[in-house]
């Protein structure tokens, strides 16, 4: 960890990150239910270690996953192939783990 003092700071997120819920209906829904709901950082939705979103603390929430930028505020930019396939193929086995089916019978090793 390098700890650096600045007078300003830059951040090039691309554009409307702050927006993303209110840009789609379905998030939108789930933000108004207390399902998902920004990160501190305005950079996508607020997810914990395992990509779950984060509920609102009054909500109990079933899982729901976030791949892609949407994760950027906890994981960094997923915006190269790389590190989105490899996001993607995580919470793939998250959620056969999930819902009981074993690796092996649907994921290939890659």
């Amino acid at each position: 960890v390098q700890t650096l003092s600045v007078d300003h700071l830059i951040l090039t997120t691309g554009p409307a990150h702050r927006a993303l819920t209110d840009s789609q209906p379905f998030l939108q829904d789930l933000a108004r239910r207390g399902l998902i709901r920004a990160d501190a950082l305005g950079m996508g939705l607020e997810v914990d270690s395992r990509s779950r979103a984060v509920a609102e603390p009054h909500v109990e929430a079933p899982p729901v996953l976030v791949a892609g930028p949407a994760a950027r505020g906890r994981f960094g930019e997923l915006m190269g192939l790389p590190q989105v396939a490899d996001h993607a193929a995580d919470l793939a086995a998250q959620a056969l783990l999930t819902l009981g089916i074993p690796l092996d019978s649907r994921c290939p090793a890659y």
